[in-house]
């Protein structure tokens, strides 16, 4: 049978399982504790921050997004396309929910 000396991180490791398995006390009491209640932002608050981060260009792609003559012409033909629709007065689906 042969045996192995355990490391300095094996032991640290093992210590520290041992201590957290060992110690139900610990997470009883974190248990105990009112629980951290965290405020919402400001309405917009993360919008805006969002808009500015776009606006900056601060997270842009290093690689160029651009679209062949083609493609461009179809995606502004079917733009052009939308306006030809009446805008319905709501948005719900009263014939049912069929699939």
């Amino acid at each position: 049978m042969s045996y192995r000396i355990a490391t300095p991180t094996a032991l640290a490791a093992l210590a520290l399982c041992a201590g957290v398995f060992l110690a139900p006390g610990a997470w009883a009491e974190a248990d105990s504790r009112a629980p951290v209640v965290i405020p919402p932002p400001a309405p917009g608050l993360e919008t805006r921050g969002w808009l500015e981060l776009q606006a900056s260009g601060a997270l842009q792609s290093p690689h160029p997004q651009a679209l062949r003559d083609a493609e461009a012409e179809r995606a502004y033909e079917r733009h052009l396309q939308s306006f030809t629709h009446r805008i319905p007065e709501t948005f719900v689906d009263r014939s049912g929910f069929a699939p």
